[in-house]
């Protein structure tokens, strides 16, 4: 077989071959040679048998055209590399000849004729289909386990929202305030196993939109201040006076970070203090790059055991005294984060004494634009707002329902999609909350019904897509359909409030 392979290449290109021809030609199921006009040169069996093919197939007059085995952006892509770079690598989807479809993990490189024109492509690679079947099976599960946990546990911390607000005795608001912080131990770990999964298959997204920085590091005290202060810690917040007021980057992203790393300071100290710095520590033409560093006198990790907690579901002190809650992940996705941003991460430690933190992100510079301050202008009061609620569950429909008392706002349910648009038609509704998930007819049904399908002004009215899928691409699946807006379950009534009231506005505007 080698010396048929060797027999399809030319000359100069066998030269080049032959050193590596013999450490390489067994490690790979399939092998591919193609030439500049996209014909077939030479398969192996290996490929062959993989799709179904014979070599006469391939390499038959009429129908000689390597483009028909692959989906034309990804082999456009492929080419186009190879012709830039000459190499490429990464997954292609392979279609078989009975219409069935493979997935390659390829490595291609090309030759180059005494004219250093392109002579011949080669492709290399690995069958994957299994394990390409297994992440979809992966992402499957995730989506329902996270819808599953997320809808009931959307209904329980709006209940226990809702309850705090009510004449309570301290020992009742104690016992509330446990609940809270179990539920939402449990949301932060679902949403940390979700974050995992897409760090793991390439999929995490990272944003760039303007935010105020300093407004997000003052937020974070506020999110464990029932912690810091169950446990008599002096939480500290320095923010360097050159710390630009706006940047443009990844708010939700930095937040998660810090997030991750100011609860994991808490959890491992249990007498001085948290401390939470930030810098601007260079500025250049059009970006700063600041850094972060969040510090802690606590119990400090061994030296010896720096790298093994940055591994995911390790912690430091797994025989420490006083369990520690979460999974274990918190490092290792902060980590992942920033390094997804281009960032550095540095984390310096001595046992007993404490841990240090530090990470740099690149932030481009932001300039304000007329319009922002035209909107910062125009924020006149919204009231007598009408919404209609598609939702199946009757405990977030007790929650909506009193949410929407709490906002003042009017309000009529729809147990699924139909129900939905036949409501819509015969009253009068400024904004749809539309669950994605519901019997009969789901969310994305309904809304592209309502977008496509119904008159002016039924068919303009805004959405916000609700759901306790979120997955990477819920938010775009939402939005593509029809929505205006996405809020994942659990929510905060500010939160939901905001997004109503912005859409309301703007819908009036127009």
């Amino acid at each position: 077989m080698n010396q048929e392979f060797l027999r399809h290449l030319t000359h100069d290109n066998r030269k080049q071959l032959l050193p590596m021809l013999h450490r390489t030609f067994d490690a790979f199921a399939f092998i591919l040679l193609f030439n500049s006009n996209n014909e077939f040169d030479y398969a192996n069996e290996n490929f062959i048998h993989a799709t179904g093919y014979t070599m006469n197939n391939l390499i038959a007059n009429d129908y000689n055209c390597v483009t028909r085995l692959f989906k034309e952006d990804e082999f456009k892509n492929l080419t186009d590399t190879l012709k830039e770079q000459g190499a490429w690598k990464g997954h292609l989807h392979l279609i078989k000849k009975d219409g069935g479809s493979l997935w390659m993990d390829v490595t291609a490189f090309c030759f180059h004729n005494k004219d250093n024109e392109i002579s011949q492509y080669v492709l290399v690679g690995n069958d994957i289909t299994e394990y390409k079947k297994a992440i979809e099976i992966k992402q499957m599960f995730l989506a329902n386990m996270s819808h599953e946990l997320r809808t009931p546990l959307h209904g329980i911390l709006g209940i226990i929202s809702l309850m705090k607000d009510s004449l309570l005795t301290e020992e009742q608001v104690t016992y509330l305030s446990h609940l809270e912080n179990a539920g939402t131990m449990l949301t932060k770990m679902v949403d940390d196993l979700i974050d995992l999964n897409k760090i793991e298959t390439g999929q995490l997204k990272i944003e760039r939109k303007e935010f105020c920085p300093a407004d997000i590091i003052e937020q974070i005290p506020i999110m464990f201040s029932d912690l810091i202060k169950s446990k008599g810690l002096v939480y500290q917040t320095i923010i360097s006076s050159n710390l630009p007021h706006k940047l443009i980057g990844d708010p939700f992203r930095l937040k998660q970070i810090l997030l991750q790393l100011v609860e994991n300071s808490i959890n491992y100290t249990d007498s001085g203090t948290v401390k939470l710095e930030a810098e601007m520590v260079y500025e250049g033409t059009n970006n700063y790059i600041v850094q972060f560093k969040v510090s802690d006198s606590g119990i400090g990790i061994p030296r010896e055991k720096l790298d093994f907690i940055l591994e995911k579901f390790n912690q430091a002190h797994m025989d420490y005294s006083r369990p520690i809650g979460g999974a274990g992940l918190g490092l290792t996705i902060a980590k992942n984060v920033i390094e997804a941003q281009g960032g550095r991460f540095l984390i310096n430690s001595e046992e007993d004494k404490g841990t240090t933190v530090s990470f740099s992100l690149n932030f481009s510079k932001y300039i304000e634009e007329l319009s922002d301050i035209a909107a910062l202008n125009n924020s006149e009061e919204i009231v007598n707002i009408k919404v209609l609620i598609a939702e199946d569950t009757e405990l977030n429909q007790i929650v909506f329902r009193k949410q929407m008392q709490k906002m003042g706002f009017g309000y009529d349910f729809a147990e699924n999609g139909q129900v939905a648009i036949e409501k819509l038609q015969t009253g009068k509704f400024d904004i749809i909350l539309m669950d994605m998930h519901m019997p009969v007819m789901d969310g994305f049904e309904a809304i592209k019904h309502i977008r496509k399908n119904m008159p002016e002004p039924f068919n303009s009215v805004p959405i916000i897509s609700v759901s306790a899928n979120i997955m990477n691409d819920t938010p775009s699946l939402c939005i593509n359909a029809g929505a205006n807006d996405y809020i994942p379950k659990p929510f905060k009534i500010s939160e939901l409030q905001q997004k109503i009231e912005l859409l309301v506005k703007n819908k009036k505007q127009h």
